[in-house]
């Protein structure tokens, strides 16, 4: 997996018309990946509603069943329901890209935010998030998961601290283009604090940029995580995600390829999804177009 490219990011506000809403579901893109997301969302919700099957019930004269209307999924090599598993993989991957996203975002923010309002450690701020960035995100993820032990939060710590830099990288690009602004400089003739111009300023006009990386950040970590479960340190059976259903199927890919198929098929709509949504929200935010579609 390539890492998060990162650029300089136009400094724009979040539209608060009364129609921006309307405005952003006229967006092509931003409703087909609205819909996907949600519909996805609440299979893993409902789970135990759509399938009363024990996701980690072995039965193993059902094994290596193909698609049927017993088994629209198929079983694996336990003779587990591949679609109740798929079911509940949803619930553990959408789990850990959220978690990723939102604690990626929150320490991206702070630590963006620091470094433009004190100059003074912007240096060793952005020389740690230089030294992270210096490997790719997925093999920097790999040695913290590996050295923490698999588990959902070891995932989640590792996947966050992998892409923390480049959400810092954003900010701090942002702020420091809001920072030179007439109005601030403005406040700060005032008298106004620095807290205040952090939170009244500078932090709402990079929380544009930031949003549309975060939904990305959202399809990554779980493109990770369904990486670093096929490695071996990611979330651990009998514990279903999509990337442990692939791993566990990956040696019976040719008799029962199925097994591999639907769970791939999910983490490839759910990145599209989020992908949508990003390009969506980078239209909508981008002051030079209006509300794309």
């Amino acid at each position: 997996m390539s890492d998060v490219a990162i650029t300089a990011p136009a400094v724009v506000a979040v539209p608060r018309r009364s129609g921006a809403l309307r405005r952003l579901f006229r967006h092509r893109a931003f409703v087909i990946g609205f819909c996907i997301i949600v519909l996805l969302t609440l299979a893993a919700i409902f789970a135990p509603v759509i399938s009363s099957a024990d996701p980690a019930a072995m039965k193993i004269r059902f094994r290596f069943r193909a698609p049927s209307q017993a088994f629209w999924f198929g079983t694996d090599q336990f003779g587990r329901d591949v679609f109740t598993r798929v079911l509940y993989g949803a619930r553990i991957s959408l789990f850990v890209g959220f978690s990723v996203c939102v604690t990626s975002g929150l320490c991206s923010a702070s630590l963006g935010v620091i470094a433009v309002q004190f100059r003074r450690i912007d240096g060793a701020i952005m020389r740690l998030m230089d030294a992270l960035m210096s490997f790719p995100a997925i093999l920097l993820a790999l040695g913290i998961a590996a050295a923490l032990g698999p588990s959902v939060s070891s995932v989640v710590a590792a996947l966050s601290v992998a892409y923390i830099p480049a959400g810092v990288r954003i900010v701090r690009a942002a702020g420091l283009t809001v920072r030179e602004m007439d109005y601030v400089k403005s406040a700060q003739i005032s008298g106004a604090s620095g807290l205040r111009i952090v939170t009244r300023h500078i932090l709402p006009n990079c929380l544009g940029p930031l949003l549309v990386h975060l939904t990305f950040i959202f399809a990554y970590a779980m493109l990770a995580e369904a990486a670093l479960s096929f490695l071996g340190v990611g979330i651990q059976p009998p514990m279903a995600s999509w990337g442990n259903i692939i791993a566990e199927g990956r040696d019976y890919a040719t008799e029962a390829w199925w097994v591999m198929l639907f769970p791939g098929i999910a983490i490839s709509l759910a990145a599209l999804s989020l992908n949508l949504l990003g390009d969506a929200l980078g239209d909508f935010l981008d002051p030079r177009l209006k509300g794309g579609g």
